[in-house]
């Protein structure tokens, strides 16, 4: 979980951002990892796991909040997903001598070839660089993994003053690269998770005086459960 960032040698956007983002920074765990990681586990405070769990994620960057995560809840499967090789590199890195039974796999999250269903499948920061007909399609992916009675948990960043400021200044410096970055509101997500089938349970927000993001909770209901947020 310590290797060089230097190990990154993708020049794409997403290498890029994984070398400036590398787990081995401790400021980078700090100020982005740490605050990410609390809210989660808040969200998850919803959730009732009675067995060790198989966890999804969707977008796994260098997979250092999968990591914490595991660490959390006691976990027998974990299986992370990326089209980005460098993201693959660091995600591979932060899991070396973790005895869970991890998966890696390098796809386009539209085709991969992944049939079963899980405990808890999550992403963050994903969905919102796709546009809004991809984005559903995206979501439904995530419905379509959760097992009945499972849970989904999704984070994106929301247009709050804070976020408008910060990439709006990002933008003056030369420093913004997510152009296709489409920040979601707290109903607007809420709105679409339902679309997708779920059960809205829980939101929160991180980084509230930065970047922000508005993260929700969500369930896959079972017939004797179709109450909700």
């Amino acid at each position: 979980m310590e290797s060089s960032p230097s190990k990154v040698t993708d020049t794409s956007r997403w290498g890029r951002y994984a070398k400036r983002n590398h787990p081995s920074r401790l400021f980078i765990r700090l100020l982005i990892y740490g605050p990410l990681y609390r809210a989660c586990t808040r969200l998850l405070c919803t959730t009732v796991f009675d067995d060790p769990v198989s966890i999804l994620e969707l977008g796994c960057g260098p997979a250092y909040i999968a990591r914490r995560l595991t660490e959390h809840i006691p976990t027998r499967r974990l299986v992370l997903v990326d089209s980005n090789p460098a993201m693959i590199e660091i995600a591979k890195q932060t899991f070396q001598g973790y005895t869970c039974d991890v998966e890696f796999i390098e796809s386009n999250f539209f085709q991969m070839n992944l049939t079963e269903k899980f405990d808890l499948v999550y992403s963050i920061g994903v969905v919102e660089h796709f546009d809004s007909t991809a984005r559903a399609q995206l979501l439904r992916i995530h419905a379509d993994h959760v097992r009945e009675g499972g849970y989904c948990m999704v984070y994106v960043p929301t247009p709050l003053p804070s976020y408008l400021f910060f990439r709006a200044l990002a933008r003056c410096l030369g420093r913004w690269e997510h152009d296709d970055e489409t920040p979601l509101s707290r109903e607007q997500l809420v709105g679409e998770i339902r679309q997708a089938g779920l059960q809205v349970l829980d939101v929160n927000h991180v980084w509230r005086y930065y970047l922000t993001q508005v993260g929700i909770i969500a369930n896959a209901p079972t017939k004797s459960n179709m109450g909700g947020f």
